[in-house]
């Protein structure tokens, strides 16, 4: 009863963006293979989120051109596994994003998200990514007109409400992003306490930049139900929803990393898969 009670005054206090597609997928350009467009048509996916790499053989603009070719709208990310390291400056960062704005190809994107989590692994302080999200979104809106989304933040590293409050202790922010990402992989009730910690912060349409949960140990039922109720609680609360992931893959650690995706690695649709087509197919 409590937990319902949340969800009822959660959904009467959020407004109610409207969304295109449901369902949106994170997808790894080194995962894009053949069978990749024939899932995401069949799964009526609107957005993919995927790193922006800077590849010589034009693997990346390709891909990229097969995705809006079936009318798949992207969302890149600017990150770590577009520069290789973090060990740049400023001037490289500017000299990079405009490399990346103007090259071939970048007309296809509808969107760029500033960093992956940048309160985790791949750390960047507050301060200093005040700096690279300020002077990214001068860039890409000096040759674009698509939109700029904050980093998703992850809530499951300590000191992720710290790390946003520095961020936005700075005025100025509101003015260099679109788009609030966050990223939300608990149970119902923190998930809403999560984004409400975010609404407090910035005015902001959110954009829930990943979600999901692994099917580890073929617990395909619980990962299933997570997206489904992911989907229920908070598809008024967003204006997009972006499922982790397509694919599964191998070698991380945990062990449990490698199992968020719909597909398994032979590509046997898991129950996870069919519940995004019936939520995009409604």
């Amino acid at each position: 009863m409590v937990l319902i009670g949340i969800c009822i005054v959660a959904y009467s206090i959020y407004p109610q963006p409207k969304q295109e597609k449901e369902l949106n997928i994170c997808l790894h350009l080194s995962d894009y293979n053949y069978e990749t467009i024939p899932y995401l048509v069949d799964l009526n996916i609107e957005w993919v989120r995927t790193d922006w790499l800077i590849t010589p053989d034009k693997s990346m603009q390709n891909y990229c051109q097969d995705l809006q070719n079936n009318n798949i709208k992207i969302l890149t990310i600017i990150d770590v596994n577009t520069f290789g390291n973090q060990n740049f400056t400023l001037e490289q960062w500017n000299m990079t994003v405009t490399e990346i704005v103007t090259s071939e190809g970048f007309d296809t994107v509808d969107a760029v998200e500033i960093w992956n989590e940048p309160n985790a692994i791949a750390y960047i302080a507050p301060e200093i990514y005040c700096e690279l999200l300020k002077s990214a979104y001068v860039i890409i809106k000096n040759y674009t007109s698509i939109p700029v989304v904050l980093a998703g933040i992850s809530p499951n590293i300590d000191g992720w409400q710290t790390y946003l409050n520095e961020i936005f202790a700075n005025s100025y922010i509101e003015e260099y992003f679109d788009y609030m990402g966050i990223h939300l992989y608990d149970d119902v009730a923190t998930n809403f306490e999560t984004l409400q910690f975010v609404r407090n912060l910035t005015s902001k349409p959110i954009w829930l930049t990943e979600t999901g949960k692994p099917s580890e140990n073929n617990a395909q039922a619980a990962q299933a139900n997570y997206i489904e109720s992911i989907y229920s609680n908070f598809r008024f609360q967003v204006n997009k929803i972006f499922i982790y992931e397509l694919y599964d893959g191998e070698g991380a650690y945990p062990e449990a990393e490698n199992y968020f995706g719909l597909l398994s690695l032979n590509g046997v649709k898991k129950e996870a898969y069919n519940v995004v087509w019936e939520i995009n197919r409604k």
